[in-house]
C-alpha cells in the first residue's frame, strides 16, 4: 500500500531505537402555589425534557410538570388528558403522551382514582413556549357522573430550568477528556466517572488493539505513549464526534454519537505490503523476511504521525447510542455495557 511505502526509500530503512519490545442554574424549579376548586393541585417541580421522537419546532419545548393532586371532595377519576394549559388568548394546550419507561424516576400522571383526602403524584407534559405564562386547568371526572369544580393554577414556564443539554455536555466532556486527552471544564461538574480510571482503561484498550491487531508485537511504554498522543491529536483535529439527543429525561438521557476519527483497521496489511516491498529492494539478500518485517514495523511505529497524516479520518455510516444516568447530580456512563464497547471502539482506531 502506498500509505506506508511512501514513507520509506530504497536502502533507507533501518532499525529504530527500541520502539518495539524484543519478542521472545440558579432559577427556581418548583412552586408551592396551590389551586382553588375541589382539588388542591401543587407543582412540586418542573423541568424541560426531550421525549423519544420529539417534535418541538418553532420555539416550542417540552415542559414536564411534577404535580401533586389532593382530592378535597367526592370520589373522582382522572387521566393526563384531564390537565390542560390555557394561554392568554384562551386557547388550550393538551398534554403530550410520553413513554415513561425510559426513566424509572419519571412517572406519568394517568388513570388515577381518588377518594376524598387521597393524593396522587406524577408528571404531565406540555409543548410550551419558554418564558410564557399559562393557566393550568384540571378537570377530573366525578363518581357517578357528578360534577367536580375545575381547579386552576398559574404557570410561568420561565421559572423552570432547561437542562436537556447537560447530558450531551457530559458526554462531550467524557469523549474530550478520556478519548482525546483534553481537559474539558465540564468534566468535573457533570461527569460521575473517575477520570484517571477511565483514561487508564482507554489507554489499555488502544495499546491492546495496536499490539494485537496492528503491529502484532508488544510496544515499549515510551513508543506507545507517543503513538497514543499522536492518535489523540489527530482525532482532535478531525473533529471527533457529532451528537444527536434521542431523549433527555430528568435522570436518564440517550445520545447517538457519530464519530469522525482515524481508522487503523488496514494497517496490519499495509505493514505486510511494506515488508514485501522491502524484500524486492533487498537485492543483496542481507536480511531475511523476519528481519525485514521487523524493520517495517519499527518504521511504522517511529513514523506513526506521518502514517496518520497520510490518512483521512472516517465517519461511520451510522451512529452508536449510549445512555447516561444521573447519579448525585452528575451523569454516569456505564462502561460495562455492550453499547459502551461499540461506542468506544472507533476512538481506539478499531473502526470498519
Amino acid at each position: 500500500m502506498k500509505k506506508l511505502q511512501s514513507l520509506a526509500t530504497a536502502g533507507a530503512v533501518a532499525l529504530t531505537a527500541l520502539v518495539l519490545v524484543a519478542c521472545g442554574g440558579g432559577k427556581k424549579t418548583a412552586t408551592t402555589t396551590t389551586s382553588t376548586g375541589d382539588n388542591s393541585v401543587k407543582i412540586v417541580s418542573g423541568t424541560y425534557i426531550i421525549p423519544q421522537d420529539a417534535d418541538a419546532a418553532n420555539g416550542y419545548k417540552y415542559l414536564a410538570l411534577n404535580l401533586s393532586v389532593k382530592n378535597n371532595g367526592i370520589k373522582e377519576n382522572f387521566y393526563s388528558s384531564s390537565f390542560s394549559l390555557k394561554s392568554k388568548d384562551g386557547s388550550k394546550i393538551k398534554t403530550e403522551y410520553v413513554d415513561d419507561s425510559d426513566d424509572e424516576t419519571f412517572k406519568g400522571m394517568d388513570n388515577e382514582k381518588l377518594d376524598k383526602g387521597e393524593k396522587a403524584k406524577g408528571y404531565v407534559v406540555f409543548k410550551v413556549k419558554p418564558k410564557t405564562k399559562y393557566t393550568l386547568e384540571f378537570e377530573p371526572y366525578g363518581d357517578s357522573g357528578k360534577d367536580v369544580k375545575k381547579s386552576e393554577l398559574k404557570v410561568n414556564t420561565g421559572k423552570y430550568l432547561d437542562q436537556t443539554a447537560d447530558g450531551q455536555k457530559a458526554l462531550k466532556a467524557y469523549i474530550d477528556d478520556v478519548f482525546m486527552g483534553l481537559n474539558d471544564k465540564d468534566y468535573d461538574t457533570l461527569v460521575a466517572n473517575d477520570l484517571d480510571a477511565e483514561r487508564k482503561t482507554y489507554a489499555t484498550e488502544v495499546r491492546s488493539y495496536l499490539e494485537k491487531d496492528v503491529v502484532d508485537d508488544p510496544l515499549t511504554d515510551s513508543a506507545f505513549n507517543k503513538m497514543l498522543g499522536q492518535l489523540q491529536a489527530a482525532n482532535v483535529k478531525a473533529g471527533a464526534a457529532k451528537y444527536q439527543v434521542e431523549y433527555a429525561y430528568p435522570t436518564k438521557v440517550k445520545i447517538e454519537v457519530t464519530p469522525t476519527v482515524y481508522s487503523l483497521t488496514d494497517m496490519s496489511s499495509e505493514i505486510s505490503d511494506l515488508t514485501s516491498e522491502l524484500m524486492k529492494k533487498d537485492t543483496s539478500d542481507k536480511y531475511d523476511y523476519d528481519q525485514l518485517e521487523r524493520m517495517a514495523k519499527e518504521y511504522f511505529v517511529a513514523s506513526f504521525d506521518k502514517v496518520l497524516a497520510d490518512l483521512k479520518p472516517t465517519s461511520s455510516d451510522y451512529g452508536n447510542d449510549i445512555e447516561l444516568v444521573k447519579t448525585d447530580g452528575k451523569w454516569k456512563i456505564d462502561t460495562s455495557s455492550d453499547d459502551y464497547e461499540t461506542f468506544a471502539e472507533p476512538f481506539t482506531g478499531d473502526q470498519y
